[in-house]
């Protein structure tokens, strides 16, 4: 897990396999995803594990130039120069036996120059990525595309910035799997281009299985985790890691600090606790993270 909360060992990403299966077949002809959720249901944590366990699932993985990008961890990310040129540079690092490394040479100076921090501009961008594309297959795996859009909306992206990345994309030269919390209809035909998944909350037994690769084993122990974390996998790894440290806490004690761990206040614990009794009575889906 990194210091955000998002799990990066595919190992450890439970109830996701049949998203995999899509996002992996459609990797194999470079068409693109969008996996749409509320936060705390695991979106990132899946984008990740994408990036680091790709080799596993696609055939021939070493033609793959796979970059994973997160726009809203970075205060300093907020120019379109800096965007492409972090994304160039992870597409063209260098790793031993990958495609990259037959790259033409101006490739490789490309790569000097972005290294030194020269920001490149949309049009380096298209070109570097058709290059890059004659010999891999370049994927961007894009955290937060909500940021992205956002900040457009600023004017800190050019007005051409996503018409370029929909023109690499129908030609085959660069597939995506963005993650949102919703769809911007404000991009217009740039969504065209995606298959859209709907993250939902994890299955009963898929979040059992979670709790107990966390550490919990008492079966009381694990009816908390399941009770507080109602599916979602960030509120369910937190109250797993609070019930932990508890061992021996009262229940309301470990309830309090499982409140304070999500940073509700009183009120969005109130309703948190409601709308999981709801969820158990009435099938009730709501309150999100």
């Amino acid at each position: 897990m990194d210091a955000f909360g998002a799990i990066t060992d595919p190992e450890r990403l439970f109830g996701r396999r049949c998203e995999l299966e899509i996002i992996f077949h459609r990797l194999s002809s470079m068409q693109s995803t969008c996996i749409v959720g509320e936060r705390g249901l695991g979106k990132s944590s899946l984008l990740y594990c994408i990036a680091q366990g790709y080799r596993a699932h696609l055939a021939h993985p070493e033609r793959y130039a796979i970059a994973i990008f997160s726009p809203g961890r970075g205060a300093h990310l907020w120019r379109e120069g800096e965007v492409l040129r972090l994304i160039l540079l992870d597409m063209l690092r260098t790793e031993p036996g990958s495609a990259i490394s037959r790259r033409r040479w101006w490739l490789k100076r490309l790569q000097k120059a972005l290294k030194r921090g020269w920001q490149p501009d949309l049009a380096t961008f298209e070109n570097a990525i058709r290059d890059l594309a004659d010999e891999a297959r370049p994927v961007l795996c894009l955290d937060d595309l909500d940021v992205l859009v956002a900040r457009r909306a600023r004017g800190q992206l050019g007005r051409e910035f996503f018409a370029s990345w929909r023109s690499l994309a129908q030609t085959g030269r660069l597939a995506f799997v963005v993650t949102a919390t919703r769809l911007p209809p404000e991009l217009g035909e740039f969504l065209d281009i995606f298959r859209i998944i709907y993250l939902d909350r994890l299955r009963p037994e898929d979040a059992r299985e979670l709790a107990i690769s966390a550490g919990l084993s008492d079966h009381t122990q694990i009816r908390l985790a399941l009770e507080l974390g109602r599916g979602h996998p960030l509120a369910l790894q937190t109250a797993c890691a609070v019930i932990q440290a508890g061992k021996g806490m009262p229940r309301r004690e470990i309830i309090r600090a499982f409140n304070s761990a999500m940073g509700f206040s009183p009120l969005q614990a109130a309703w948190w606790r409601l709308a999981g009794w709801l969820n158990q009575h009435v099938g009730f889906h709501g309150a999100g993270l």
